[in-house]
């Protein structure tokens, strides 16, 4: 009768078969042949116990292997288990009374796993079993892969496919990136295809994928190699704005990359090519010569080049816009149309200790208000903030509230008042502070203060434009926050704006104005919370503009007055000026900016008419004569 034999090994069952006729007894066990099959579990075979160990792959190539293990003193035979892969059981394949194994005439990328049982003999004869080894796995080493591919390739993932080597092999992939000689590990896998999820947006990337036969140790000679690249990521148009003829398309910029693809819909509703920008610090894009009133759609694709390939991003949302008719800064007063108008205003009426000094006839009205001319974009958000006399011009700064346009300079013949045109900046600071120091126009820029040429000013009122694009011809950077600037006797004084404290003002020397200007610190001075601009009469004498929010309704930290005050310079040579003594102040209407003193008059700005909330709103430049003033 035929019985069977189960025993535990790693988990799976190994059964023996055997006659009944041959008996299982303590000196040995079933009498098995070459070619049984097993499961494992409990017998009644007695082992002794020691078990092999140390096994190790010896040799290998494309077509045979040989691995080995540490002797037993005792053994004098070794039973050579085979896995069934398709079973999940072992059978039993050869004995060796070596301490070595090999199977040669195999195919390429073979992989098998086996179990070695020692055995010996009692004074009966009889077989005397060790318990079964760790398993060893090893293969023959696999063809290099062919057919290697990308499928697929986008800003997070990268997709490879490639032929298969045979049924055995896994496969690791290893990546270098654009840049780097490193041989990154990006992952292995039984597939014939592999995602990469470990890359970098617009990255160039050498791949190379070797078969290998269970360990990656026994691998393909040669790897397969293909270069490619992710795309860049997506973009999101944030505004398309019609202007004069023109469309404004504005985009978050992408993080890497080579440059955009900027693509318009045709009137036959397809998308083509409008222009490919090759910078990526570029995130804008004016369309001209656009028919007004005509609806444009655009979408904007990033692009990566590498290795002679274009990798295109996802497409960006769609956006359209209408150009619009002219577009030309407005001249007339934004809120009172006449000084007799201004003068019945509550503004005026409330205010009598500035407003009865107001020299009418030297009032300019501040144009822009209404509608600024940007370079063919209009807007109607425009703030103002600093004032300042240069040669013939009297010049007024402002900036978009709604953060779509420049900055700009509006450009005043200060002779008649008129509007000239406006200067259109080429950034969006606030710019709270502007000074003209005889050759050059300083404006605060964030933490830096920029120049232009009094040169640039005179091209561009010849120039007949209603606007003129101006480039900085040099940035500074300062101590603080520029919210304001004031030059008097060659140095530039630059101070910033603290609601709740005190505040600084730096001093710097101007060199070398006619040029090339540069700025050497020399002193500082501490001004009062809430200063916004500070203006010298003499060198010992200011006149301090505060404000603050709209009204006491608005916060508790509201003012609006000028301020009169002596200068100490007996710690100059320290680099220390103090305020010395207040000689008096004057309650202004809300929102007072800047101040210029110019042939015995100030000069004051408000930016209440572009402030719909503020009770008292103010839309020109109002003259004052200094003596006249009566300072409480």
């Amino acid at each position: 009768m035929r019985r069977t034999i189960c025993i535990g090994v790693l988990g799976v069952l190994i059964c023996i078969g055997y006659d009944e006729r041959v008996k299982a007894s303590q000196a040995g066990g079933p009498d098995i042949g070459v070619g049984d099959t097993v499961d494992v579990g409990e017998t009644g075979i007695f082992f002794y116990e020691q078990r092999v160990t140390g096994l190790k792959i010896l040799k290998y190539d494309s077509s045979s292997f040989s691995f080995g293990w540490d002797k037993l003193d005792d053994a004098i035979g070794y039973e050579i288990w085979r896995q069934d892969k398709a079973t999940n059981s072992y059978n039993l394949i050869d004995e060796t009374d070596k301490n070595e194994y090999g199977l040669k005439n195999l195919s390429q990328g073979t992989v098998m796993s086996f179990l070695i049982r020692a055995y010996t003999k009692n004074e009966s004869e009889e077989r005397i079993y060790s318990n079964y080894s760790e398993l060893i796995t090893l293969g023959t080493r696999p063809d290099d892969i062919a057919g290697l591919k990308v499928v697929s390739t986008d800003a997070s993932a990268i997709t490879l496919e490639w032929d298969k080597v045979s049924d055995d092999v896994s496969y690791i992939v290893y990546r270098i990136a654009e840049g780097s000689t490193e041989e990154v590990k990006a992952g292995t896998t039984n597939d014939v295809m592999f995602i990469d999820n470990g890359i970098n947006p617009a990255t160039g990337y050498t791949y190379k994928v070797y078969a290998f036969s269970y360990d990656a140790a026994i691998k393909s000679e040669n790897a397969a190699e293909i270069i490619t690249a992710s795309a860049p990521k997506s973009v999101i148009i944030k505004q398309c704005k019609g202007g004069e003829g023109r469309v404004r398309i504005r985009w978050s910029p992408a993080i890497a990359g080579n440059g955009y693809i900027v693509y318009m819909k045709s009137s036959e509703g397809y998308y083509t090519e409008a222009v490919r920008i090759n910078d990526m610090m570029v995130s804008e894009y004016i369309v001209s010569g656009l028919t007004p009133f005509v609806s444009y759609s655009f979408m904007v694709v990033p692009y990566k080049i590498y290795d002679g390939k274009e990798y295109y991003a996802m497409q960006s949302n769609e956006m359209s816009a209408s150009p619009i008719g002219e577009v030309r800064t407005s001249k007339i007063a934004a809120v009172f149309k006449s000084n007799k108008k201004f003068k019945k205003s509550a503004s005026y009426k409330k205010y009598k200790q500035f407003s009865k000094y107001i020299l009418m006839n030297k009032n300019v009205i501040v144009p822009g208000i209404s509608m600024t001319n940007v370079d063919g974009f209009a807007s109607s958000k425009m703030v103002l903030q600093a004032v300042c006399i240069a040669g013939d011009y009297m010049l007024i700064t402002a900036y978009d509230s709604k953060g779509e346009e420049k900055s700009v300079v509006y450009v005043i013949n200060r002779h008649t008042g008129s509007y000239i045109t406006t200067l259109v900046l080429p950034d969006s600071y606030h710019v709270g502070g502007i000074a003209f120091d005889g050759a050059n126009v300083w404006l605060s820029a964030g933490r830096a203060v920029s120049y232009f040429l009094y040169a640039d000013i005179v091209a561009a009122a010849a120039s007949g434009a209603d606007a003129v694009s101006i480039n900085y011809r040099g940035n500074y950077p300062v101590c603080v926050q520029a919210s304001f600037i004031s030059c008097y006797k060659d140095m530039l004084w630059v101070g910033e704006h603290k609601e709740k404290s005190k505040a600084n003002m730096y001093g710097y020397m101007i060199n070398d104005k006619a040029v090339l200007p540069t700025l050497v610190q020399v002193y500082k001075m501490k001004i009062p919370s809430r200063t916004q601009d500070v203006e010298f009469i003499t060198k010992k004498k200011v006149v301090i503009s505060r404000s603050n929010q709209t009204s006491t309704a608005a916060s508790r930290y509201y003012i609006s007055r000028m301020e009169y005050h002596k200068l100490d310079w007996s710690k100059q040579g320290a680099g220390i000026v103090k305020i010395k003594k207040n000689m008096g102040k004057i309650t202004m209407p809300p929102m007072l900016e800047g101040i210029i003193y110019h042939g015995g008059s100030l000069y004051v700005s408000f930016e209440s008419a572009s402030i719909a909330s503020c009770p008292h709103k103010i839309d020109r430049i109002c003259a004052v004569k200094l003596k006249k003033l009566k300072w409480e």
